[in-house]
């Protein structure tokens, strides 16, 4: 850790003890330890937040709080008080001026400037300060609080620092507006609060998610990013109703099981893809899903600092291989390539490149999960059911469970050589750290999606994505509340009976 300059301001070294003052020259060690927070005692009782600790939690983006608790001073003046809540507002401020100013030398830690002085900011602001009104009481919290910090903190009472979260990755499958389950898990998992989620690979209906997740964290926290994930889908079936002359009528809506079967246009629109492509009805290669997009997502600031790693995958139709778009390649047309379907819309040109729906080479891809984040956690939200029972006899079910079959077909393979490598490492047959064993959870239920009529898939009625979002919440709070303690320690999905 970076040390602190010396403290040279005498009340400053009087309040905070010698003690204290050698740690943050970096001659001595922490007197205690709670978690992750570090805390020093000042020699009247009071506890200081130490600089280290609020730059460690400064860099993790996280908005640290710590309790400056002067009712634990015994017998102390109203001078001696003054003085200690003073130190502590020159002290954050010193410390605050003092990293962002090192920071600003150059991003050492692969922090932007601007992200980091918002988050030291943050940390060191947002401050939770008891302050006793005479000595043994407690009231007139923050009044002694330096108005600067006082406009930024949150002045509450007995508030706890957060509890450490566990780290996943997810991926995210595609399936057309049954993307709203994934929705719902997305959702659930975001107001549990006791998942981190570090990256995500995602395919079509699973990168609109992704980005919309992604971009939602980018601008807050997981509030803000369920609130992103909601407006989305809201402007999906607003733009939906608006393309649909018919969808008001209301024994023309569709039902959970039959879908759009009886609906106008929807039979309108089945018999002109069965002999039109999109190059013919669609000559001026509109997609309402890129103004939805460009209202929702702002792409330019994903590339500048995106808060998770996004990988979405889309198939070159040229060479038939899987291309990642991450990093400064996100962008909308990446996110429209993800879910170009090949009879409902126009290749997307990308580079001088042409791409179609990723779910044909990666329904989604792992790999990328394996190479990029730092956790051995994926979870997988699975929208294509593996199992359907029954064999299909009419048209649209076989054409249906054919791209089932050829969209989960990638996901198997990449199961296949996971489980070999996890049967390597188990027998000993990799020298230790050769390999990394990646831990795989599933999210998922066959039961439902195998009841959705195939129609269902085109079905941007609001009641229907709220019901598959509601199934979603459903799915993930059974699998967090049977499967959360599995995180971080194996796989809670067996690989070779569930995908091989």
């Amino acid at each position: 850790m970076t040390r602190c300059p010396s403290v040279s301001c005498p009340r400053l070294r009087r309040c905070l003890g010698p003690d204290t003052l050698r740690y943050w020259a970096g001659t001595q060690r922490p007197q205690r330890k709670r978690g992750s927070v570090y805390r020093e005692l000042a020699p009247n009782g009071c506890a200081l937040l130490t600089l280290d600790a609020v730059i460690i939690h400064a860099l993790k983006g996280t908005a640290f709080k710590v309790i400056i608790d002067t009712s634990r001073l015994k017998g102390a003046g109203d001078g001696d008080m003054r003085s200690c809540v003073a130190a502590c507002n020159v002290a954050l401020l010193f410390g605050y001026l003092w990293f962002t100013q090192m920071f600003s030398q150059g991003a050492r830690m692969g922090v932007s400037g601007d992200s980091f002085q918002n988050s030291a900011k943050l940390a060191c602001c947002q401050l939770i300060i008891g302050m006793p009104e005479r000595p043994g009481q407690v009231g007139n919290r923050g009044a002694w609080l330096d108005p600067r910090l006082r406009r930024l903190s949150m002045v509450t009472q007995n508030r706890k620092p957060p509890s450490v979260q566990k780290t996943i990755a997810l991926a995210l499958q595609g399936g057309g507006m049954h993307g709203a389950f994934a929705w719902g898990v997305l959702d659930r998992l975001l107001e549990d609060g006791r998942l981190e989620i570090e990256g995500g690979s995602a395919t079509s209906a699973g990168a609109m998610n992704a980005a919309v997740l992604a971009y939602g964290l980018l601008k807050g926290d997981s509030e803000n990013a369920r609130q992103a994930l909601h407006d989305f889908w809201r402007a999906v079936a607003q733009s939906a109703e608006s393309y649909n002359p018919f969808g008001k009528i209301p024994w023309l809506k569709g039902t959970h099981t039959l879908g759009l079967d009886h609906s106008p246009m929807y039979l309108l629109a089945d018999i002109i893809l069965r002999i039109l492509s999109p190059y013919q009805f669609n000559p001026g290669n509109m997609n309402p899903l890129r103004e939805i997009l460009k209202q929702h997502v702002d792409f330019a600031a994903l590339r500048r600092h995106c808060p998770i790693h996004l990988h979405l995958c889309a198939t070159n139709v040229e060479t038939g291989k899987i291309r990642i778009f991450s990093g400064q390649d996100m962008c909308m047309e990446a996110v429209l390539a993800s879910a170009c379907l090949p009879t409902l819309f126009q290749a997307v040109e990308i580079n001088g490149e042409y791409y179609w729906d990723g779910g044909y080479v990666g329904n989604p891809a792992i790999f990328p999960l394996i190479y990029n984040c730092r956790t051995r956690d994926v979870v997988i939200v699975h929208i294509n059911p593996i199992v359907r029972p029954g064999v299909p006899t009419k048209v649209a079910d076989i054409l249906n469970r054919i791209n089932e079959v050829s969209f989960n077909s990638s996901l198997m393979r990449e199961m296949r050589a996971i489980a070999f490598v996890t049967t390597l490492i188990e027998q000993g047959k990799v020298e230790p750290g050769g390999m990394k064993e990646m831990l795989i959870h599933s999210i998922r239920s066959d039961q439902t999606m195998a009841a959705l009529g195939v129609s269902s898939k085109y079905n941007a009625d609001w009641d229907f994505l709220c019901s598959l979002r509601d199934k979603g919440r459903t799915e993930a709070g059974a699998w967090l509340e049977e499967n959360y303690h599995h995180i971080g320690q194996r796989s809670s999905v067996d690989i070779r009976k569930q995908f091989l």
